[in-house]
Formats: C-alpha cells, structure tokens, sequence
C-alpha cells in the first residue's frame, strides 16, 4: 500500500510519530485514509466525500449481482463505516450536498459510525470536485479545525458536531 511506505517516509526521515499527523483523504482516497488509520493511528483522520463501503459504492453503481460475488472478487473491501467505528482518532467529514459521485448520505453515514466525532460539514450546493470552492472560508475555517483538533467557539455550537456552509 502507498500510503504506507508514504508513513514509513515520514516516521522514519522525518521522524513524525503517526500520532502528530493528521490524514486526509477524498473520495477514493478516504477509504484509504481510513485503511491507514487502522494500521496506524493519526491525530485526526479528515475525510473528504467519503464512501461508506466499496461494496455499497458497486450497488450503488448497478452492477448486476456484486453482493453475490464480492467476497470472492474483493482483495480490499474498503469499509469506511467499520473503520471509523473502530478508529481511535477524531473523523471529521465534508460533504457537498449536490454530489452525484458518493451522496451525501454516505457521508453523513461515515460521520455517524464514527466512534471519536470531530464535525461534519455538509457544503450546500457542492457536487463531488468543487466543495472547496463553494465551501470557501467555512470550509478553510473547518479544515484548520480538525487539524488543530480545534473546536471554533466563536460560532454558534449546531447539534452533533454538524455546520453547514453557504
């Protein structure tokens, strides 16, 4: 796995503990974020659009009997939700509400499993590459947050660990 000779790179030139890092990941990306948090722990795991199982991803994309196969097919399942269920480091979570690539319910379900909440930032009117862009300084504000592991007490407090951007 990349990700892990990346963390070996840095653990072992750099020397920075995984617990100082924090791991980002988008779309894909974020499955393998979780993945790496499994093997080992950062500080925080910041998961951009995330999926919640690479299985869920395939009914999703209408392939005919994947839940009959997979098991046999699957090197790597790709469970976000078990993952962060299991993850002894803070999820925080973004999502565009208008992406077509990985709805937001998979998000907003990630966020839900997570054992150690950080927030959930839903982006109104974000699809699936432009959350940043739409997202704008609510979401810069967001991002600085989970990596300080900074909760803003200058805004008003939302339920569960969930803001909304513009």
């Amino acid at each position: 796995m990349d990700a892990r000779a990346a963390l070996e790179y840095v653990r072992d030139t750099m020397h920075v503990a995984p617990e100082q890092l924090s791991y980002f990941g988008h779309s894909l990306g974020t499955a393998i974020a979780a993945e790496l948090a499994a093997f080992a722990p950062p500080k925080t795991l910041i998961l951009q659009a995330p999926f919640s199982s690479a299985l869920a991803m395939g009914r999703r994309m209408f392939v005919p009997g994947v839940g009959l196969f997979w098991r046999f097919v699957s090197r790597v399942h790709f469970d976000t939700i078990e993952r962060v269920r299991a993850s002894v480091a803070p999820v925080w979570v973004a999502h565009g509400d208008n992406d077509f690539v990985i709805p937001v319910r998979m998000g907003r379900e990630v966020f839900a499993a997570a054992a150690h909440k950080g927030e959930l930032l839903i982006v109104h009117g974000a699809g699936h590459n432009d959350l940043v862009e739409i997202g704008g300084r609510d979401y810069w504000h967001w991002l600085a947050r989970a990596v300080t592991g900074a909760h803003d007490s200058s805004t008003p407090a939302v339920p569960a660990g969930t803001r909304s951007a513009p």
